[in-house]
């Protein structure tokens, strides 16, 4: 059995600017399938992270739904509970049309989980480690859902999108490529450890308790305090000037819910950025 160094939680934050819905609740229970997967396919050389933040060459912070570690690679996971046919638009869009024939155009799950293994890579060789690290999606439901490998002219070698049931398969190919490169000067326990350092550094930042109070506990302030972060591209942590990248899609989503809830300067935010 693969060796479970993090198990999932759950801190009420989400993606993107929506609450909380039914699909985000399946993606739950997706993870889910897939901790078990790894688990119990993988041997006790690899050890499996889930729910993992690491920071962003924006200055936010992202979470990646599992990291698994070999000797020699690192693979990274982006797990998706869809439903319907799904095929490849754009770089940045998926579509899906679902059992009743409604087609909506969505992120593309390719490109989180690229941009997911960017963070990770670069974060690790900051402190110096240097690791192979593969990426994919892999969607849960093989049953009710199809995906249309012919559409992706983007991500195809990059992140490949399988099913859950080949992920164990898929693995032991990256094993076997990987059997003439030499495993890393680090032992996993510290490659873990170092991950885990960094998800909770996150968790204990300025940011990360804007976004919990903001989303799961509905607080406007927080929201108010995450809009003028988005709309100036800088926020304050422990006296210092922190930046991120700016987002008037976010700020206005942010300060909007805030001035609903009666904050004023979130309401005179929203009309000075309009009027100028």
């Amino acid at each position: 059995m693969g060796i479970l160094y993090k198990d999932i939680e759950y801190d009420g934050l989400y993606e993107g600017y929506e609450e909380k819905n039914h699909f985000q609740e399946k993606g739950e229970e997706g993870e889910r399938k897939v901790r078990d997967e790894l688990v119990n396919s993988l041997s006790d050389s690899y050890s499996i992270l889930n729910s993992v933040y690491t920071r962003t060459e924006e200055g936010d912070f992202t979470e990646i739904d599992h990291i698994v570690l070999h000797p020699k690679f690192i693979l990274c996971i982006e797990t998706k509970y869809y439903s319907g046919e799904l095929d490849v638009i754009d770089a940045e869009t998926w579509g899906k049309r679902s059992n009743n024939g409604e087609y909506t155009k969505i992120d593309s799950p390719q490109q989180q989980a690229v941009h997911h293994a960017y963070s990770l890579k670069s974060y690790l060789e900051s402190i110096g480690i240097h690791m192979t690290i593969y990426t994919i999606v892999v969607l849960v439901n093989h049953k009710s859902s199809s995906y249309n490998r012919d559409t992706d002219q983007f991500y195809k070698s990059e992140c490949p999108v399988i099913f859950k049931k080949d992920l164990a398969h898929l693995i032991e190919i990256i094993e076997k490529q990987s059997a003439g490169s030499y495993p890393v000067q680090h032992s996993l326990n510290e490659i873990a450890d170092q991950i885990i350092d960094e998800h909770e550094g996150i968790k204990s930042s300025q940011l990360f308790w804007y976004k919990k109070l903001a989303m799961k506990d509905n607080d406007r302030e927080a929201q108010y305090q995450l809009g003028k972060m988005y709309l100036s591209g800088y926020y304050q942590e422990e006296g210092r000037l922190v930046q991120v990248k700016q987002n008037e899609k976010a700020a206005i989503f942010w300060l909007s819910k805030a001035s609903k809830k009666g904050h004023k300067l979130a309401r005179q935010s929203i009309r000075q950025h309009f009027q100028n």
